[in-house]
């Protein structure tokens, strides 16, 4: 994929993503912006999408993403992404 941020050994894959809204509707819309952006054509969005206190994030990140915690924001650098708008993406499972 032209200009896209997914390794070229990936063709599709599935991501955790994460941001700071008021509501679910307001979070998936800042997310797709930021995945075409970053020349992601998600295909599909699946469910659950949860919500999470940016709080917990640390505690998220250890219980979910085991081993791949260290390749993601420490606490400090999540809430300030947060609240800066962005949105954080979770490691790649692609194939």
């Amino acid at each position: 994929m032209e200009n896209s941020i997914m390794p070229d050994s990936m063709s599709d894959a599935y991501a955790s993503y994460y941001a700071a809204s008021a509501n679910y509707e307001e979070a998936v819309k800042r997310v797709l912006k930021k995945l075409i952006s970053d020349g992601l054509y998600p295909v599909e969005i699946l469910t659950p999408i949860a919500m999470l206190e940016a709080s917990d994030w640390d505690i998220h990140v250890k219980e979910q993403w085991g081993i791949y915690a260290g390749e993601m924001p420490d606490q400090k650098e999540f809430m300030k992404r947060m609240n800066d708008g962005d949105v954080v993406y979770g490691p790649f499972g692609g194939y």
